[in-house]
């Protein structure tokens, strides 16, 4: 069977925001977060034409973002973003993304919470979910981090008006193997990091690898997921060589600078220019310029 893991950015996508698979997303919110919630909508729902029309510009290959709008039992908003991407500055995006996604409705004048000349009344909490297949923490560090507000000294958390936390970011790392076995945070990360769910697992654990199974997709998704996978393998072969690149040169670089104050120290020393070239593998003409300089 071909190796087609969840965190494939289609079966990603089909797998939380199918409208049979409403079920999913909300177990898979409430085993991270440990929070439940009475209503969850993808912002998005998938379908295969509007998929393809949306990875027309090929920038959207390089991550993975699932946008949905929650409801707590309160009537609490809360926005989810589910994301699986490595880059750098990893850290500081999610935050980025996760504040973007606080302040989006700011002054929303249509917004049902909104209040006269009270532009902040449409704010609400927003949570950020981030599926990572990197190192991130130290290895001996949780697997399931959450991550919100509090006060340093006391620890109490820091509420908004109607009682929640403001932000909080979740890390679900792939990496990271301190996780509770038992606990259906291990299953899920089991089954993004294999495609593969264990007999014991819950049965939305069964549900969710029955939908990303290869062999029940359609032609046209298959030949979907097979170009986000090369599209992906691309990008990180570029990566490794820019990254391989960019160290040589750095190398090199480092050596032309070793170069250059040797040889204004051996000419500080009154070495000849010509003394100094042969020493330092340096061109006379740019000993003489150095020469130049020093005078």
């Amino acid at each position: 069977m071909p190796n087609y893991l969840p965190t494939n950015d289609l079966l990603f996508r089909k797998l939380f925001t199918s409208k049979d698979t409403n079920h999913i997303l909300k177990a898979f919110v409430r085993d991270v977060l440990g929070e439940e919630f009475e209503t969850l909508t993808p912002r998005d729902t998938y379908h295969i034409d509007s998929y393809k029309q949306s990875l027309e510009d090929e920038n959207k290959l390089k991550y993975t973002e699932v946008d949905v709008l929650a409801a707590s039992n309160d009537g609490t908003q809360v926005t989810i973003e589910m994301q699986v991407r490595s880059h750098d500055f990893f850290r500081e995006r999610a935050v980025f993304y996760l504040s973007a996604a606080y302040a989006s409705p700011y002054g929303d004048e249509d917004a049902e919470a909104y209040e006269d000349d009270n532009q902040f009344s449409t704010l609400h909490a927003a949570y950020g979910i981030n599926i990572i297949d990197f190192h991130m923490f130290p290895k001996d560090e949780d697997a399931l981090q959450n991550i919100s507000y509090h006060n340093d000294k006391t620890r109490k958390p820091f509420l908004g008006s109607q009682g929640q936390k403001i932000h909080r970011i979740c890390f679900l790392s792939l990496k990271n193997k301190n996780i509770e076995q038992d606990s259906p945070a291990y299953h899920w990360q089991q089954f993004f990091k294999t495609g593969q769910v264990a007999e014991q697992a819950p049965q939305y654990l069964k549900d969710a690898q029955n939908k990303v199974n290869y062999y029940s997709l359609n032609e046209e998704e298959k030949q979907m997921i097979m170009r986000v996978d090369k599209g992906r393998a691309i990008r990180n072969a570029e990566l490794s060589t820019a990254r391989r690149e960019g160290l040589e040169e750095g190398r090199n670089e480092g050596k032309s600078e070793n170069k250059v104050e040797t040889a204004i120290n051996f000419l500080k020393m009154g070495l000849t220019p010509e003394q100094v070239a042969q020493g330092t593998c340096l061109s006379i003409e740019q000993v003489k310029e150095l020469e130049r300089q020093l005078e």
